[in-house]
């Protein structure tokens, strides 16, 4: 699993059109955050073997992030460009809304953008050396 983590000012996206042909997205649905991580998840085959640690990892790694950055809220975003090898789309959904739910039992507000569609975004990102962090679980 790859992290892509960011400390954001603003963070906007409208839902377009599914990414996945089994995926029915709420097109035109708007979400706007302000203080806020966004999170950029890549899953790999390799972390479905070991689930339960590599989700572990990555909320010990999301945690720290949020006590760092002091935001408010928690996006987790599907982001499967951050390696050439992607993991199967329906079990990636499955670790991503496990992780979910472990998250809400330790942050207050934790949200996840609509899995398998396109989203149009836009992010306003502080100019400190934490607003960009990479993590490779």
């Amino acid at each position: 699993m790859k992290l892509l983590m960011f400390h954001c000012k603003e963070f906007w996206f409208r839902v377009g059109k599914p990414g996945l042909s089994n995926k029915v997205c709420p097109e035109n649905e708007e979400k706007k955050y302000s203080n806020c991580a966004v999170i950029f998840i890549h899953i790999e085959p390799k972390d479905l073997n070991n689930q339960s640690k590599v989700i572990r990892k990555a909320i010990n790694n999301i945690t720290w992030y949020k006590r760092k950055t002091m935001v408010e809220v928690v996006i987790l975003h599907s982001f499967a460009h951050l390696s050439d090898e992607k993991a199967d789309p329906e079990e990636s959904e499955e670790i991503l809304n496990l992780m979910l739910e472990k998250l809400k039992k330790k942050i207050n507000r934790v949200d996840l953008t609509p899995y398998g569609c396109f989203l149009e975004f836009r992010m306003h990102v502080f100019p400190t050396p934490i607003s960009r962090v990479f993590k490779n679980l």
